[in-house]
C-alpha cells in the first residue's frame, strides 16, 4: 500500500504510471547481481486529502527530516523520532532519487538461500549453447504457468502473462521487442511467485539465475551488450520455433 496526498496534478492515472514506472526501474536494476531477491508485488495507491490524519503525520515526519538535510545535522525532532536511516538513493541520468527510514522495526524482506554453487561467477565459461538453452527454459516456464491459476500473491502478473503467451505461442516473426517482453514478465514472476519454488537441482537453479541475469540485460537498450544478447535470444528463439518448438514449451496442433 503507498498513500499519497491528494494534488492537483496527481490522479489515478499518474499512480498507474507511478507503479509501472517503479516497475520498469526494478526491472534494469536486476542485471547484477542476480542472486538478490527482487519482488513484485501488488501496489495499491491510495490518494487521500492532506487533512487526513495519516497524512498530516507523514507531512510532520517529512519536514523533520527536510530539517535535518538543511541544517546538515539530525534536527531535534529527527532525534524525538528515533527514525532510522537505511539508504538513500538516486537515479543516475533520471528524475528518481530518495531516501529510506523506518520507525521503531525495520521491515525485512525474506530471505532466499539458492544451493551451494549455483549462484553464475564465471561468465566466460557460459556458451552459445548455454544461452539458448537459458532462453528456451524461460519459454517453456512461462508458457506451463500460463496454464494454471496463478496463487493469489502474483494475481496482479496473471493477465500479462497469458496475453503474452496467446501472442507469441504462434508467433515465427520473432524479434527484439519480443524478447523484452519476456523478459518483463518472467523477471517480474521469479522471486515473487518464485519461479524456483521446489527445484533443488544445483544446474537448474544455475540456468535460471543466468536467465534472470541475461533477461535483465535485454532490458538495457542503451548499452551494446544488452542489445547483442537481445537480438541472439530472438535469432535462437527464431530458430527453435521453426525447428524444434517443443522446447520452448509449444506444441503443434
Amino acid at each position: 500500500m503507498v498513500i499519497l496526498e491528494k494534488r492537483n496534478k496527481f490522479g489515478p492515472h499518474h499512480a498507474v504510471k507511478f507503479v509501472n514506472y517503479y516497475y520498469q526501474q526494478l526491472e534494469l536494476a536486476i542485471y547484477e547481481p542476480p542472486g538478490i531477491p527482487d519482488f513484485f508485488p501488488r501496489i495499491n495507491i491510495q490518494i487521500l486529502d492532506k487533512r487526513e490524519p495519516g497524512i498530516q503525520v507523514i507531512d510532520f515526519i517529512l519536514w523533520a527530516l527536510q530539517k535535518s538535510k538543511v541544517l546538515g545535522t539530525p534536527s531535534e525532532w529527527e532525534k524525538r523520532l528515533k527514525i532510522e536511516p537505511t539508504y538513500s538513493m538516486k537515479e543516475e541520468d533520471g528524475p528518481m532519487l530518495g531516501d529510506n527510514y523506518y520507525l521503531k522495526k525495520e521491515i525485512i524482506d525474506p530471505l532466499r538461500s539458492h544451493p551451494n554453487g549455483a549462484l553464475p561467477s564465471k561468465d566466460n565459461k557460459i556458451t552459445n549453447n548455454d544461452l539458448a538453452n537459458v532462453y528456451c527454459t524461460v519459454e517453456s516456464i512461462l508458457h506451463n504457468l500460463s496454464k494454471q491459476v496463478l496463487p493469489q500473491h502474483v494475481k496482479h502478473l496473471e493477465a500479462k502473462l497469458k496475453k503474452l503467451c496467446s501472442e507469441i505461442r504462434k508467433l515465427s516473426n520473432f524479434g527484439p521487442n519480443h524478447v523484452r517482453k519476456v523478459a518483463s514478465i518472467f523477471l517480474r514472476l521469479f522471486d515473487t511467485l518464485p519461479i524456483y519454488e521446489g527445484i533443488d537441482n544445483v544446474k537448474m537453479i544455475k540456468t535460471l539465475l543466468y536467465a534472470k541475469k541475461y533477461l535483465s540485460l535485454t532490458l538495457h537498450s542503451d548499452k551494446g551488450n544488452g542489445v547483442r544478447t537481445c537480438d541472439f535470444f530472438a535469432q535462437i528463439r527464431r530458430h527453435y520455433f521453426k525447428n524444434k518448438p517443443e522446447v520452448l514449451g509449444i506444441t503443434r496442433n
